[in-house]
């Protein structure tokens, strides 16, 4: 029996605009920290980094510097995600698709192809998003951030999927527009198409094919075509 194929969407970027204001998004995890007794959180983070990377270091720096326990960090976390899918939401219901991207799900639809979201976003934020571009039906699967223990560039988005569709890495490509991205799909053994932006114009240098946002529809369509012999 043949093996079924299979497509890995990221989200951002790739299928939609996702019009978020991270500045705000960084300092409301950093005020949270903040209030949560790490009092000098607003010097410590900054808004320059993602705020991903803000609550790893805090996180660290309540258990060795402050001896906070594994449950009151855990639940300070909670509290942060609570705040920043609030934003996220927000942002959900502007989002704007990626023009002509819906080409790409209707071939992959056509030809019988399993398509998947892997995203950082909540499960329910990348439902709400996909909803608001009209693309959810496209879509066989969406994994996000929380319905997993290891996101992106973590191969466990790819793993979950594959075993539950039943196809190999060589039987799956996945299309991106960040590095952790690329890394994903290289960490799970899949090829990876790259979509260069101005966001990350140097970002994804590692992906098997690279491909330019505002030709990219056409583009993926003919490395789909090719790597799954797609007549």
């Amino acid at each position: 029996m043949t093996q079924p194929k299979a497509i890995f969407y990221d989200m951002d970027g790739t299928l939609v605009h996702f019009i978020i204001d991270y500045i705000k998004a960084r300092r409301c995890a950093i005020q949270e920290i903040e209030k949560q007794g790490v009092k000098n959180a607003s010097e410590m983070f900054s808004v320059e980094k993602p705020w991903t990377t803000t609550i790893k270091q805090a996180k660290k720096y309540m258990k060795d510097v402050l001896g906070f326990s594994s449950e009151k960090i855990s639940a300070i976390q909670s509290r942060i995600n609570k705040r920043i899918v609030e934003i996220e939401r927000e942002a959900a219901s502007r989002a704007i698709k990626v023009d002509n991207i819906e080409k790409v799900l209707e071939f992959g639809k056509t030809h019988n192809v399993k398509q998947v979201i892997i995203t950082y976003n909540t499960h329910d934020v990348a439902v709400l998003t996909l909803k608001t571009v009209g693309l959810l039906h496209f879509f066989d699967a969406i994994y996000g951030r929380d319905d997993i223990s290891n996101p992106k560039p973590n191969k466990e988005h790819l793993e979950v999927a594959a075993q539950r569709f039943n196809f190999s890495p060589k039987c799956a490509i996945l299309i991106g527009d960040m590095h952790s991205d690329i890394l994903a799909a290289h960490n799970f053994g899949c090829e990876a198409i790259g979509i260069r932006t101005d966001f990350e114009i140097n970002a994804i240098d590692d992906a098997d094919y690279i491909v330019e946002q505002k030709d990219a529809p056409d583009k993926i369509i003919e490395i789909i075509r090719s790597k799954f012999e797609i007549l």
